[in-house]
């Protein structure tokens, strides 16, 4: 088993070259048959890895790593060695058609990407020719308490971090524009769709009524409540935790006028998410609506209640009651281009410790790394709508809200797992969220609105959760305080 040079020299190891500069231990190439035995060696959840399988996300390496960080006195060894305390890994090039990126689990349950510079991802370097470098960072472990000794990693062994360098096909979509493919791709599996969602058929896999006209008509008699997903999300995924005892008390508050809009998140804005909604609503309706709006989607329902001069025909939608939780209304740092590495990495992190609700989250999550190492840092539409201070905020957040009674609810997150709490409080907080509250995806400020001109503008009704109840963003619905919350704030709004 290779031993690391704490100087940052390049030790070869099988196909593969890494720096470890500051860093002793070994590497370690698992020597296992590519199929179902070297996917598990990755470190991945199941659920984790079903989603990469899915994606053709196919394990070529996996890389073994016992790494401790080591004073060296301000020896850095010969030039260029790298960042101190990070990994640099050297990887044959891919085979034409393909491109890759390196997954990584960390002694913390850090789940990370990286992915090769722009430069060596030019179809002049494709062929298998040559190598390129993935830079991967390394998250410091939390300091142990007062008279106790370090804990062990998620594997089991201090200092253990696995690096799984994955291959997909490309296709022929690699010369298209980000939101054409990521648009395609969602068109395929994850597309617009209006579905019934009450205590019966909210756990369910989705059938759309869309363009009933006499489902329509019935949502039409009183009314109707509609639950607006966010980014990465379906309606089932984002919803589902909500307890069955409190969707029983929306029925008693809607009867069977209880529905949810499912629609892209990446590869168009919000407003056109609610021009695809209203077309599908006959000519000539009426509707009084409430909104129960989860991350991305209150941009969304925001869109329905504070826009109606824009709807296309004779339609009229009136938001009565909208519910924003964990809302990006004055954004969301994370949807900066500067700052997707880390959403994708919290996102992954997420998904491969505590899990999400549905396989089809994590697959829009995996389509939008395989567009990253493909093309970079495109612009994606979907995103830069929510870019704090970006032209589309300022424009959205410029107009007057609507009549609609607002209730913010919006969480500070403390992730329970001591393990986690150092990654999410010196990556995300500090670094990310410049040390503001926040819920691991949008700042506490941003849900509940400000004083600031040109920004959205404080509700008179929020609810913000204490730390000590550690609810992160995918997680507000299994709250019942949050559960409880709706149903009076709606019940209190209803004739």
């Amino acid at each position: 088993m290779p031993e690391l040079d704490f100087s940052g020299s390049t030790v070869q190891v099988g196909d593969l070259g890494i720096r470890t500069r500051g860093l002793v231990g070994t590497a370690d190439v698992v020597d296992l048959p590519r199929g179902p035995g070297l996917r598990a060696a990755g470190g991945t959840s199941d659920a984790l890895q079903s989603a990469l399988d899915r994606a053709d996300m196919d394990t070529i390496y996996v890389v073994d790593l016992q790494a401790n960080e080591i004073d060296t006195g301000g020896s850095t060894g010969r030039a260029g060695g790298g960042r101190r305390g990070a990994i640099e890994l050297d990887v044959p090039q891919p085979s034409d058609g393909y491109e890759q990126a390196v997954l990584s689990t960390d002694i913390n349950g850090v789940t990370t990407w990286s992915f090769a510079k722009k430069a060596e991802r030019k179809p002049a370097f494709r062929g298998g020719a040559g190598s390129r470098t993935f830079v991967i960072d390394r998250h410091p472990a939390p300091p142990p308490e007062a008279g106790k000794a370090a804990d062990r990693s998620i594997f089991g062994e201090v200092g253990k971090q696995l690096l799984k360098i994955v291959a997909f096909p490309i296709g022929d979509r690699v010369g298209q524009v980000a939101n054409s493919y990521l648009g395609r791709w969602e068109a395929d599996h994850m597309d617009y769709g209006v579905r019934n969602f009450g205590p019966a058929d909210y756990h369910n896999a989705p059938v759309y009524f869309n363009g009933d006209t006499n489902r329509w008509q019935d949502l039409a008699k009183a009314r109707t409540l509609i639950f607006i997903h966010g980014t990465h999300s379906r309606s089932q995924g984002a919803f589902g935790a909500l307890p069955d005892d409190q969707m029983a008390r929306f029925k008693e508050l809607y009867g069977n006028r209880i529905i949810a809009f499912d629609h892209r998140t990446l590869s168009e804005d919000p407003i056109q998410n609610i021009e695809w909604l209203v077309k599908t609503i006959p000519e000539g309706q009426s509707l009084d609506v409430d909104i129960v709006c989860h991350s991305r989607g209150g941009l969304v329902s925001r869109a329905l209640a504070e826009w109606p001069d824009s709807f296309p025909g004779n339609r009229k939608i009136q938001v009565r009651s909208l519910a924003l939780v964990g809302a990006t209304n004055n954004g969301t740092i994370l949807a900066d281009v500067k700052h997707w590495n880390d959403m994708v990495d919290m996102l992954s992190t997420v998904m491969n410790t505590v899990g999400l609700a549905v396989g089809e989250s994590v697959d829009l999550v995996l389509a939008f790394v395989r567009q990253i190492a493909v093309a970079a840092y495109p612009r994606i539409r979907g995103l830069s709508c929510m870019v704090p201070s970006g032209k589309f905020l300022s424009d959205f957040n410029g107009r007057p809200l609507g009549k609609a009674a607002y209730l913010a609810i919006a969480s500070n997150y403390e992730p329970a797992d001591k393990r986690l709490k150092s990654y999410f409080n010196d990556v995300l907080k500090d670094l990310a969220f410049t040390g503001k509250d926040n819920d691991a995806m949008v700042r506490v400020d941003s849900v509940v609105g400000t004083k600031t001109k040109g920004e959205f503008q404080e509700v008179q009704h929020s609810v913000v959760l204490p730390a000590r109840k550690g609810i992160e963003h995918s997680y507000y619905f299994g709250e019942a305080d949050v559960a409880d919350e709706l149903v009076k704030f709606f019940q209190a709004g209803l004739p």
